[in-house]
């Protein structure tokens, strides 16, 4: 009985957890400035700041090009658990991640 219980209730956490999850979207063409990442034209250009938004189970589609992560140091910190999903094109609508190249890389130093 105590199986089967927490078997429920394991079950019914991820549904509540796949039911409320959102989908992000960051472009280096975002929105900039205001910009809540809930849609492609709303993109956010920080890969981090989408990382600190998200909550457990959130999506964030990240469209082609470089991101310099967190301070610039070419690293990002996640908090939760969420999905990356690199490759889109710059409106996502299509996503092909051999030929839309995502990296999360620093600038090297020096150069601007």
């Amino acid at each position: 009985m105590k199986t089967r219980n927490f078997f429920l209730a394991a079950l019914m956490s991820l549904l509540t957890l796949g039911a409320s999850a959102a989908t992000l979207y960051v472009s280096p063409n975002g929105a900039g400035r205001g910009a809540d990442g809930l849609s492609p034209q709303t993109a956010l250009k920080d890969l981090q700041k989408a990382c600190d938004k998200a909550q457990d189970g959130d999506i964030i589609k990240i469209a082609e090009g470089n991101y310099l992560g967190s301070q610039n140091a070419g690293y990002i910190e996640v908090r939760h658990w969420i999905t990356l999903e690199g490759g889109w094109n710059l409106d996502f609508t299509e996503r092909d991640p051999l030929k839309y190249i995502t990296k999360i890389e620093p600038t090297e130093i020096g150069r601007a």
